[in-house]
């Protein structure tokens, strides 16, 4: 598995996140903190072996949930 580069402080959901908040302050925002677009699979999670490994995938979820959340995101839903 690689990343394609990581979860990114400027990556496309935080510039996004950082812009909207800049133009409308007051914007509720919310994100969907997945790693797809970060993967050169295209998963939201780690492959290991031949599977998505949930157990491995928590750590770099937790990161690129607080680097939404440092670009000024508002509500982060939690997966149901």
């Amino acid at each position: 598995m690689r990343l394609v580069p990581g979860p990114m402080q400027d990556g496309i959901v935080q510039q996004a996140v950082r812009a909207l908040k800049q133009k409308f302050p007051e914007l509720l925002v919310i994100t969907d903190v997945c790693l797809c677009e970060y993967t050169s699979h295209g998963h939201c999670g780690l492959i290991v072996g031949n599977t998505v490994d949930n157990d491995s995938s928590l750590e770099l979820i937790a990161e690129t949930a607080l680097s939404h959340a440092e670009a000024g995101l508002i509500w982060l839903p939690l997966p149901t």
